[in-house]
Parts: structure tokens; sequence; C-alpha cells
């Protein structure tokens, strides 16, 4: 009996430990099996590091989080970070400000000083068709970025994995020009009037309508950052079986 107890009590130590995971355990990325000789992490859903950490230490969120390889989590951390420097200072907002406050007091210290200083150049480099000067970003880089937080949501609520190369669409909706940016998505009308699913308030929300027709399984979902920047997404779902998926 006492050597049961010490072994269920040292069960639940493991399963509570950072360092266990079931067997069988799935990278949400990769979709393969985490096996017990590799090394594997937290990737938290959405990124820690669009939290600030003044903002963290005051309302302490509790942050979901799935394992994933070191390696294919690692692969997004630059395209995390280029999306964070490149438009929280686009916000307003106590959250964002909060954020551009630690990017500041990082690159006072040297860290981050080149993709600070490349940021900021790309301000005013390219004129629109009224003279009106625009904001040039790396779109593949953003994608990237926005379309793993994506997959993270999904496989949160349904445990599939989703594949990074899939059939949609990515729209970023400026929080200066929100009713001319979005009226310009025919379909994002339908998301935005649908309930809020997120659980990080002003920091991070997001809204998600899922449709099946005769043709086409689809997904639109609408993410909020720093209760401010709107990235608007539309794609097919795995199982769907239209003509262009099954090719």
């Amino acid at each position: 009996m006492e050597y049961d107890q010490t072994k269920r009590a040292m069960m639940g130590w493991a399963q509570r430990s950072r360092r266990y995971l079931d067997p069988g355990t799935l990278c949400y990325l990769c979709g393969q099996t985490i096996e017990p000789d590799q090394q594997w992490n937290r990737d938290h859903i959405p990124p820690a590091r669009i939290f600030a950490a003044a903002v963290r230490r005051k309302f302490s969120p509790n942050l979901v989080w799935l394992p994933t390889h070191v390696d294919c989590n690692s692969s997004y951390r630059g395209d995390e970070e280029y999306f964070i420097a490149s438009f929280v200072g686009h916000v307003r907002t106590p959250t964002a400000d909060a954020v551009m406050k630690e990017l500041g007091d990082a690159a006072a210290k040297g860290h981050g000083v080149g993709l600070i200083k490349e940021v900021i150049s790309r301000f005013g480099r390219v004129i629109g068709p009224k003279g009106e000067l625009l904001y040039s970003f790396d779109k593949a880089r953003v994608d990237r970025c926005l379309w793993k937080i994506v997959r993270g949501l999904y496989y949160l609520d349904l445990a599939a994995v989703f594949p990074e190369k899939t059939l949609g669409e990515i729209h970023l909706i400026s929080p200066q020009n929100t009713a001319d940016d979005s009226q310009k998505i025919g379909w994002f009308a339908a998301v935005r009037d649908t309930e809020p699913m997120g659980r990080y308030g002003s920091v991070f929300d997001y809204k998600w309508l899922c449709w099946k027709d005769d043709e086409i399984r689809g997904h639109a979902f609408a993410l909020m950052f720093w209760d401010g920047l709107i990235a608007a997404t539309l794609f097919h779902d795995p199982a769907c079986a239209c003509a262009r998926c099954t090719e």
C-alpha cells in the first residue's frame, strides 16, 4: 500500500512537470509525435511576447500552451518578433504602449536594435495612389506568424493538426482605418458579428466562424491584438473536399 501511494504521488508530479509528456503527444506545428529522446518546449497561444511583462505582473494571465518540438517552435521566433516590432507601434492603447516601452528598454541595452532600426526605416517608403505615405512590411513573415496563432487556436479547440500549407487568405486591418479596411473584405462582417472567444481582454481576443455548404468546409477568424490591430483570415478546413482542396 505504501509503495502504491508513493508511485501515484510520483506519477502526479510527472504529469505536472514540464519534462513529462503523455506517449504519442503530437507537435501541433509539424504534426509528428514528440519522441521521448527529442527536446520539446511549451508554445503559448497566443505568443507570450505580445504581453508586456508589466501586464503579466499586474493581471497574471494563465496563458494556455501546447507542446512543440524545440526546433519547430524556434523556427517561428524571428517572425513573431518581426510582427510585434512592426505593428505594436501602430496601436495607441495602454497594452500596446507597454510592449513598446519594453522594446525601447531592450534597445537601450543593445537588444534588438537592428530590428527596431529596420522597422523605423520602413515608415513612409511607399507612396499610395493618393500620394499618402504607406508602411511597407514583409507580408510573408507577418502571415507566417499570424497563421501559426490560428493553427494553435484550431488545435486547442479541435485537437487536430492544421497543416501549415492550407488554402486561405490573411488581411490586416489598420487601427487608423478600421472601417475602410474591413469593408474591403467581403466576408469580414460575418465573423465580426459573432461572439468573442478570447481570454485575454485588451491584449488578445478572437472570433471564429465555421461553415459548411455543398462544396466547401471553411473557417473565418478575426484576431484582435492590443485592442486595436485586427488580422482577418479565411481558409478551407483540412477536411474540405472541394475541387481545389482535393487537387
